[in-house]
């Protein structure tokens, strides 16, 4: 079976799927495959597998520009602690690092970040996290992001997730000046820029410099025209409607088919909602799909849409004109810029 996806990326000649993604895939299929259906032992490979992979390259990577800080945050409920952690930019070595250069002597903005895996895999130790505020600071911004460590179907249901990333926000964001932050974001990545998206919509203290939304997990139906035409690859499309499953979110009306009311207090939260979307993507409808509501509905605020190349949550990596365009507004957005 992994050859055999690796074979339809070769096979595919879609324009959207570059030869970077055909890497990836062959990378993914032999070491990650992924499934339709999951028991506790079989789940438990599947995280270690993930682990390995993105939590290794994280922590191949994050000791030569980030200072890393454990945070334990105590839950209401008197459960085992939320662990965050906060990643605050090293002092370059060298010449090539001018984001740094330019603010260490200024308070930094803070963006919490929540990592991808269906609700149901996945760490802070988040490899794909990593990538993105390391090309931030390249577009000339030096940040700060805290990942947070949040609850995982199908153990913890939702709203689990949802609750740990608006707990560990609104733990930082009470202690934004004391530890000397500038500003506080959201951010994730796919079913993570749900769950930053939904701790935005759904507490109205947040005040966000910005909310960035990687390929957005949003359609319990996934059965979308690019889940057809996308979901072999991978074989992401029975594994995304397992997670679905495994979340039990049986909110209605899920999140895309809410009025506008329930967006246009995105406009309060957010100065800007900047959301990456992939066209070889099984969620790159959901995506067009959120961007059109947000930019219909007046209140939501200041809405910034990149369209890349790739499949699932890689643009970042095999699209370098989509990524150049998101990154230099996002950093904008993080400075305060006017334009």
């Amino acid at each position: 079976m992994p050859l055999w996806t690796v074979w339809q990326y070769l096979s595919a000649r879609d324009p959207d799927v570059t030869l970077a993604d055909c890497v990836l895939a062959a990378v993914f299929a032999l070491a990650l495959p992924m499934r339709g259906d999951y028991d506790a032992q079989s789940l438990a490979t599947f995280r270690a597998k993930l682990e390995s992979l993105s939590g290794g390259a994280y922590a191949r990577g994050v000791e030569k520009r980030w200072a890393v800080e454990e945070i334990e945050v105590r839950r209401d409920e008197g459960d085992a602690p939320l662990r965050v952690l906060l990643h605050t930019p090293k002092p370059p070595h060298d010449d090539d690092d001018e984001s740094t250069k330019k603010t260490d002597k200024k308070k930094l903005p803070l963006v919490v970040w929540a990592h991808g895996g269906g609700f149901c895999a996945g760490s802070a130790r988040d490899g794909t996290g990593l990538e993105v505020f390391t090309a931030l600071r390249d577009a000339g911004v030096a940040v700060a992001w805290a990942s947070v460590d949040y609850r995982l179907a199908p153990e913890h249901p939702h709203p689990a997730a949802i609750e740990d990333v608006v707990l560990a926000a609104k733990t930082l964001d009470a202690t934004l000046e004391a530890r000397g932050f500038a500003s506080l974001s959201l951010a994730g990545v796919s079913a993570g820029a749900t769950l930053a998206l939904r701790a935005a919509l759904d507490d109205a203290d947040f005040k966000l410099a910005s909310l960035f939304l990687y390929a957005p997990f949003l359609d319990p139906a996934a059965d979308s025209a690019s889940y057809v035409t996308h979901g072999a690859r991978w074989n992401l499309a029975p594994f995304l409607r397992w997670c679905w499953a495994a979340y039990k979110d049986d909110e209605k009306p899920p999140v895309l088919a809410r009025d506008d009311a329930y967006f246009a207090k995105l406009g309060l939260a957010a100065n800007e909602t900047l959301v990456l979307t992939s066209r070889g993507d099984p969620l790159h409808d959901e995506g067009l799909a959120l961007v059109e509501k947000l930019k219909t509905t007046a209140e939501a605020g200041a809405v910034f849409h990149v369209d890349g190349k790739g499949s699932h949550a890689v643009a970042h990596l095999v699209d370098a004109t989509a990524s150049k365009r998101l990154f230099a507004e996002w950093a904008a957005a993080l400075r305060g810029d006017d334009s």
